[in-house]
């Protein structure tokens, strides 16, 4: 009974024990995790992409939709199979490359009791997916392209070489994987050894045509096994014809007469080419320092077809630079070109081709040598029989004496035509009175080579002139005595005609010495012109002599007139000898009664009056006078000729008080200089002190 007792506190106690903790021990959580499935490759390109579900209870919940897709790669898709505590998840639907990234969410899976499961844990729960194909392209290398430029895929290479440049590294690239889809036949592909990832690639045997190479959907594989969809290169001109110039113009030994308006240029393309030129080089006939003459080629002129009369001064469709060429100058026409491909013309030769004028032309030009005037092609001249020359602008036929006349004033003119040099003719005249020769050559005188003959032609005006100038009334005259060459100026003369040039000369030959002899005055201006130049001032720069002149007082002098005229006749020299140059004054000095300006007190008696006179040409008259201050008139009292100059007065004509007296010495030259004394007249009854 006590056993039972005991039994039944124990049980109870424990009922109690459990009914008070099973509230508080709650079930185990339900734990998951997922990562990349053992067989999966990471990277990848292969699709389903798996991964392993691991829970730590039996679920019998977990489906499709439970599992989170994130990640690059943009998977769509993720199928659960298993059951229990593992599964397997299958993952597609990738649209790139990238990643795949799987998750699981908490509370999307419950055990038997109810449990949800927690978030997943992972180790590694994401794969690399790789999508892309390996792609390529294929390029002609700039060695087998001869075009224009090196990638513009125009070849003549019997074996041209490509470049196959890979995005990626790639496996099972072979000569048996490319073909052409282009028009070019034969072609043989050889596949060489790769640098990186770039294959060269040499096509042989192809025709003429288009080449485009091809590689076959699937021939290639990346290291992911994607394979290459089909690809085709570019469009690969093989063109090994050269082209071809024909019905060429201008022939050989031609006269042509332009290469611009209503040109003699043209030619026949028989394709297109992409560079070309019309080259001229000169061979004879008048010089051409420009030679040679390249035209390249541009525009239309380019073109295949014909080129009829092109016009070389065009710079849009015939020559990149306006061409011109030499009258009477020969060339060698040479026509070159290379199409796009790179393929040279044979090189088509014109040679001997004349280049002439239309309408003949002449230059006539007086010779240097009978150009008399003061320079030598002003077309002046006073000679006998003188030259011209007649330049032509290339070889003529047919000129000779008869088809020259003068349309000038002169008369009388013979002409003789002499043997050329080169296409310049010497024309000797002669017989021609004075005037004007204006040389005139007769239209359809002359012909060329090509058979243009010339218009009539007439020279410049040349002036015969073989009369000289001539200086008249000139002045100072021989012996003359002068004051002044400038200011009242005793320098005169009258020119017969306008001169050219010409001096007067003032050389000094006796009297006072003057170092800088001969005086020069080299004529200017209007001191050069036909007419009167009277008093000529020889200190105007501008109109008498280039330089200011001065001569010496005292010094005698030859003055000499020359001049020369426009066409070289000379004047006939006129020279006045010993003229003396005076322009002092005589000096004049008080001996008595009295020094010079002082004064002398006289009654009615006589007086003596005296003066010393010297001048460097000599005193030719000395003359007294005193003032008659009541009249206001100068008397004269007395005058000498010759030394000495002594005067005596009676003082009782003298006027009361003070009388001036003024002694007057002259030179040759009438230049004259004054000296004076007072003469103070007394009376018995004396004017005021003041009046002295």
């Amino acid at each position: 009974m006590k056993n039972r007792r005991l039994f039944i506190v124990f049980y109870l106690t424990i009922t109690l024990i459990t009914l008070s903790v099973s509230p508080v021990l709650a079930a185990p959580p339900l734990r998951v995790t997922i990562n990349q499935a053992a067989a999966q490759a990471d990277p990848t390109s292969a699709s389903p992409v798996n991964f392993t579900v691991v829970f730590t209870a039996v679920t019998n919940d977990f489906a499709t939709g439970d599992v989170t897709l994130s990640g690059s790669a943009g998977a769509t898709s993720a199928i659960v199979t298993g059951s229990g505590t593992n599964y397997n998840v299958a993952v597609s639907g990738m649209t790139a490359s990238g990643t795949v990234i799987a998750s699981i969410a908490a509370g999307v899976a419950y055990n038997a009791s109810g449990t949800p499961n927690n978030v997943a844990t992972s180790k590694d729960n994401t794969v690399t997916f790789e999508i892309t194909r390996p792609t390529v392209t294929f390029d002609l290398r700039a060695g087998s392209d001869f075009g224009a430029s090196n990638s513009d895929n125009l070849t003549n290479a019997t074996s041209p070489v490509f470049d196959a440049v890979f995005i990626e590294t790639v496996t099972g690239f072979a000569s048996t994987d490319l073909s052409n889809i282009g028009s070019a036949t034969g072609c043989v592909f050889a596949v060489g050894t790769a640098s990186g990832l770039i294959y060269p690639v040499t096509v042989s045997s192809c025709s003429e045509g288009t080449l485009t190479i091809r590689i076959a959907a699937g021939a290639v594989t990346d290291v992911f096994g994607n394979p290459n969809l089909q690809t085709d290169g570019p469009v690969v001109t093989l063109d090994r014809t050269a082209p071809v110039f024909s019905a060429v113009a201008p022939a050989t030994g031609a006269f042509i007469t332009s290469i611009t308006s209503s040109s003699a240029v043209s030619y026949t393309l028989s394709e297109a080419i992409a560079s070309g030129a019309v080259s001229m080089t000169w061979t004879g006939g008048t010089a051409d320092g420009s030679s040679p003459h390249i035209c390249a080629l541009t525009g239309t002129a380019l073109e295949n077809g014909s080129h009829n009369s092109l016009d070389l001064s065009d710079t849009a469709n015939a020559c990149t630079v306006a061409q011109s060429l030499f009258n009477g100058a020969i060339y060698t026409f040479a026509f070159i070109g290379t199409d796009l491909a790179g393929n040279s013309a044979a090189t088509v030769t014109s040679t001997s081709v004349t280049f002439t004028s239309a309408t003949m032309t002449v230059v006539f030009d007086l010779q240097a040598g009978s150009d008399t005037g003061a320079s030598s092609m002003d077309n002046l001249t006073n000679a006998a029989i003188f030259i011209i020359n007649a330049s032509f602008t290339e070889a003529v036929t047919g000129f000779f004496t008869g088809s020259l006349s003068n349309a000038g004033t002169a008369t009388g003119c013979v002409f003789s035509v002499g043997i050329p040099s080169g296409f310049t003719y010497p024309i000797t005249i002669s017989s021609c009175l004075e005037g004007t020769l204006i040389i005139r050559l007769a239209a359809g005188a002359v012909t060329n080579g090509g058979g243009s003959s010339n218009t009539q032609t007439d020279g410049p005006v040349v002036t015969i002139d073989r009369t000289a100038p001539l200086f008249s009334a000139v002045t100072p005259a021989a012996g003359a005595i002068i004051t002044s060459i400038t200011t009242s100026s005793a320098v005169s003369y009258t020119l017969s005609e306008f001169i050219a040039s010409g001096t007067i000369s003032m050389t000094w030959t006796g009297g006072t010495a003057d170092g800088s002899s001969p005086h020069i005055c080299t004529l200017i201006g209007t001191a050069l012109y036909m007419g009167a130049h009277n008093k000529l001032n020889l200190s105007n720069t501008a109109s008498a002599c280039a330089v200011a002149q001065s001569l010496v007082s005292g010094s005698i002098y030859s003055f000499a007139f020359s001049g020369t005229d426009a066409a070289g006749n000379a004047a006939a020299a006129v020279t006045n000898t010993s003229v003396t140059f005076d322009n002092t004054a005589p000096s004049v000095s008080w001996v008595m009664p009295v020094g010079d300006h002082e004064t002398y007190d006289v009654t009615n008696q006589s007086v003596q009056l005296s003066i010393q006179s010297y001048d460097d040409v000599g005193v030719s008259l000395v003359v007294f006078r005193r003032w008659d201050y009541l009249n206001h008139i100068w008397i004269e009292i007395g005058r000498f000729s010759t030394s000495p100059y002594t005067l005596t007065i009676d003082a009782s004509v003298l006027l009361p008080a003070y009388n001036q007296i003024n002694a007057d010495a002259f030179d040759a030259a009438n230049n004259v200089l004054s000296n004076y004394i007072f003469l103070y007249h007394l009376y018995e009854t004396r004017l005021p002190l003041l009046m002295r």
